[in-house]
């Protein structure tokens, strides 16, 4: 069977198990077929095409928080995982306005800073914010940059936001900042140890703290050694990646100490 037929039969297999889902907002009802292994994050966008499709203003599937029998439904998690997969009748789920936050979004990029503003629900976790982020951003994949909570006039690798959390367990507030700051790769080398190991990291952090990483990652100590930019030269624990000279793909180094 062909790479086509695979996904032809994969397609009409999905087709089959469509659910039907009535979505209940204050005063309107929207009714969508969907795929239940979609997540909730994308279904809610499909609402929100549907939504313009049918002239319905005031209708912003993101800023509100979806119920199913009073249960609160994740965003992560696809229709299925959430229990909405009847395929014999309606799956109703109710959507329920939040008390919405503004944020700030800045994305660092190579030739300066995007800036925009976001209505966020305070308790979506961070990968949700990510999306809607990104939405109002074509073309940048905030996978690929840290979150961090701007603490001050320059914002560090201490205010980094915890991927785990919500938005309000992350201490973000109404008119908080939070900057995306780029990672990089960085093929990282040790002396008296074969192979190369790749690092992710953004540019800000110090080159102590870098080496931390690299110890976590390879739970090896590296007390004794130091670390060396491309050039040979030993970089200084004080200083930030950045500063040091250390750039994407740069290669790093970990020499003993003399």
């Amino acid at each position: 069977m062909s790479e086509y037929d695979l996904e032809s039969r994969a397609g009409i297999h999905e087709l089959i198990h469509m659910i039907e889902v009535e979505a209940n907002f204050a005063g309107k009802k929207i009714t969508l077929k969907a795929n239940p292994a979609m997540t909730l994050w994308a279904f809610k966008e499909a609402l929100k095409e549907e939504a313009i499709k049918q002239k319905a203003p005031g209708i912003e599937p993101h800023l509100c928080v979806a119920k199913l029998g009073g249960r609160k439904l994740n965003d992560l998690l696809s229709l299925s995982e959430n229990g909405v997969a009847d395929e014999k009748k309606v799956n109703k789920v109710d959507f329920v306005e939040v008390k919405t936050i503004t944020v700030n979004a800045w994305v660092n990029v190579k030739n300066g800073c995007k800036k925009e503003k976001v209505k966020v629900d305070p308790d979506m976790v961070l990968p949700a914010f990510r999306a809607a982020v990104g939405k109002l951003l074509p073309g940048f994949d905030l996978n690929a940059y840290e979150p961090r909570l701007v603490l001050g006039p320059r914002t560090g690798p201490e205010g980094k936001l915890d991927e785990f959390k919500t938005l309000r367990g992350n201490a973000v507030v109404e008119g908080s900042t939070i900057s995306f700051q780029p990672m990089f790769e960085f093929p990282v080398s040790i002396v008296g140890r074969e192979g190369t190991v790749v690092m992710k990291a953004a540019t800000d952090l110090k080159v102590s703290a870098f080496k931390k990483l690299v110890e976590g990652k390879l739970g090896i100590d590296l007390g004794k050694y130091q670390a060396r930019g491309a050039d040979g030269k030993i970089l200084s624990t004080l200083s930030t990646l950045r500063a040091a000279g250390v750039g994407n793909g740069t290669k790093v180094q970990y020499t003993p100490a003399v």
